[in-house]
């Protein structure tokens, strides 16, 4: 996270020592549904990197800069799409989210859902962003 201009402190990996997630998905009673853990489970990789979300928004906006480690311009790197437009999905269990990234219009726009269908989250939250930009 340095190389991106974000302070390490302000983003840590899921431990035992994390603190629990602030939003939770829930049943239709109200029930706190119950997700893996992300620091010991199989997708630590997807879900193991942790920090507000203002923070996480100045992650992804070093991706606009040329030739830093999320610049979608590099090779190899793990965006989808072509130029100018990039993505990202990315879900875990009851949550999931979705990054475009616009190198020509210097746009960031991320979309995050909670509850719902496991595995399906990401789907809502790309359906979020582009009815976002087309009211723009």
């Amino acid at each position: 996270v340095v190389p991106a201009g974000v302070d390490p402190a302000e983003v840590f990996v899921a431990s035992g020592d994390a603190p629990r997630p602030r939003a939770q998905a829930r049943t239709l009673r109200g029930k706190a549904q119950r997700d893996w853990n992300p620091a010991s489970g199989p997708f630590g990789g997807a879900s193991g990197l942790w920090a507000s979300a203002t923070v996480m928004l100045d992650l992804l906006r070093s991706a606009l800069i040329e030739g830093s480690p999320l610049d979608p311009r590099r090779t190899p790197n793990a965006w989808e799409g072509s130029a100018p437009r990039h993505t990202v999905h990315g879900a875990i269990m009851r949550q999931g989210g979705y990054v475009l990234v616009d190198t020509d219009e210097q746009l960031v726009a991320v979309g995050h859902v909670i509850g719902g269908t496991p595995g399906r989250g990401s789907e809502r939250a790309e359906k979020l962003v582009r009815a976002a930009l087309k009211r723009r």
